[in-house]
């Protein structure tokens, strides 16, 4: 669970789903959001990042509710993170760490930082690096890459 501004967000591992709750309120479920297996709010909790098997989602939350595909590929994605300053995202898939820029057009600027490394997961990432983690064996290597 995490709570995001007056959102109250419950993650559901056992059937890969998101339940965003208002915490204003009596706590009435708003949606659902099948298929999510890892997500991140922004700084400003009005826009949440969703990964499924296949897509990068940005859901957008301050005047309507509305989501915008960033990225469909046909290699399953793992974790997801924001830049510091939310124009760009970072998402993983087996073995690889990426970063997509948000720019308003309908193309998509996507370059690959890393890849060989197992089990990747994002623990953050500034303007100046990002840090992750990967696994190796029975342990965790945890790296900084400079951006």
């Amino acid at each position: 669970a995490d709570i995001a501004g007056s959102f109250l967000t419950i993650s559901d591992r056992a059937n890969e789903q998101l339940h965003l709750v208002d915490a204003s309120a009596d706590l009435p479920l708003l949606t659902t959001l099948p298929g999510v297996h890892a997500f991140t709010w922004s700084q400003s909790h009005e826009e949440l990042l969703t990964a499924t098997d296949f897509e990068v989602i940005i859901h957008h939350f301050k005047e309507q509710r509305s989501q915008e595909l960033l990225v469909r590929i046909s290699t399953p994605v793992g974790d997801v993170a924001w830049h510091e300053g939310e124009q760009y995202v970072f998402y993983t898939t087996n073995g690889a760490l990426y970063v997509a820029a948000r720019d308003n057009r309908d193309e998509r600027y996507v370059a690959k930082l890393a890849e060989g490394y197992e089990g990747l997961h994002v623990i953050s990432a500034t303007e100046k690096e990002i840090r992750f983690t990967s696994q190796q064996a029975t342990s965790f290597i945890f790296w900084q890459l400079p951006l």
